[in-house]
């Protein structure tokens, strides 16, 4: 499939996109987890079906992607706006959604917000937002005005430079429940790094470090899912070793099946295995895609 890079304006910057094939197919948004960016799915794109548009963005911070002001916290909620600025810039009457992380969680929310614009939702290994007992809760809100604070005082001649090896090499060995490959740490890195001499530097935000999501609990998480259900189909793979995970702790038991009437697929991988391991991930989604029955 060709490949392309386009630039969404948004009233802080813009939102870098890669998209992947033709533009008149079903568009497809991919948005990606915490610190990663677009290219997490640079290695899945190519096993799914060429038949539709795949739209993958790089997030507010993330990537190329523009930073938000230096003063504002990042939050899962002001996460959500740039989805609507997409939607409204690419102007299709329907999507089809596909989220790993905390792109799957922000992408639940969004499609409960605007039914009527999705038609199908993929969810990688995440669900609604991730449910805390009250004491993680406010561990996480002082971590994340902590991190403000110190973002507030940071010069750019602060950051630290390293050769172009060692960068991705920090990106493969600073993810969260599983390992990348360089290879695939590769893909990542080249998003979010520049070059200052012949050393290079990171060019995320800072913030992304500690970002806020909302206080809520699993029987919060069905209240709202009763309250407002998704409509359209949902397939939802989880990764064998985040159950497990998930499944140590009372509250958050049973998160990957919170979602009424999903189809959900346990596969034996970690949180990564999209991307280091595309081909188990791209079966379940590209039969999901295909299936004129789940529209």
């Amino acid at each position: 499939m060709n490949t392309k890079e386009i630039k969404i304006p948004v009233p802080w910057g813009h939102i870098a996109a890669k998209t992947w094939g033709k533009e008149e197919n079903q568009t497809v948004i991919c948005v990606h987890g915490t610190l990663d960016n677009a290219g997490s799915f640079d290695t899945l794109i190519p096993h799914l079906p060429q038949s539709f548009y795949y739209v993958c963005i790089d997030l507010p911070g993330h990537g190329l992607s523009s930073h938000y002001e230096k003063y504002l916290p990042v939050t899962f909620h002001n996460l959500l706006l740039p989805l609507r600025i997409v939607c409204e810039y690419l102007a299709r009457d329907t999507y089809i959604f596909m989220g790993h992380s905390l792109g799957a969680r922000l992408l639940v929310t969004h499609c409960q917000l605007f039914q009527q614009q999705t038609s199908k939702l993929i969810l990688i290994d995440s669900t609604y937002t991730l449910p805390k007992p009250p004491v993680i809760y406010l561990m996480s809100l002082e971590d994340t005005y902590n991190n403000l604070m110190k973002s507030l005082d940071f010069k750019p001649e602060d950051k630290p430079s390293m050769t172009y090896a060692e960068a991705v090499t920090k990106v493969k060995e600073s993810r969260f429940s599983g390992t990348l490959t360089y290879e695939t740490a590769e893909h990542i890195t080249r998003r979010m790094v520049e070059k200052n001499g012949d050393k290079y530097q990171f060019t995320y935000d800072p913030r992304l470090k500690t970002i806020l999501e909302p206080p809520v609990d699993m029987k919060y998480i069905e209240e709202l899912l009763k309250l407002c259900p998704l409509q359209c189909p949902v397939i939802v793979l989880a990764m064998k070793d985040t159950v497990e995970a998930f499944e140590k702790y009372e509250f958050s038991h049973n998160y990957m099946n919170v979602i009424p009437d999903s189809e959900v697929h346990v596969i034996d991988g970690h949180h990564h295995y999209h991307h280091t391991n595309p081909e188990s991930v791209a079966m379940f989604i590209s039969k999901f895609l295909l299936d004129q029955s789940k529209l």
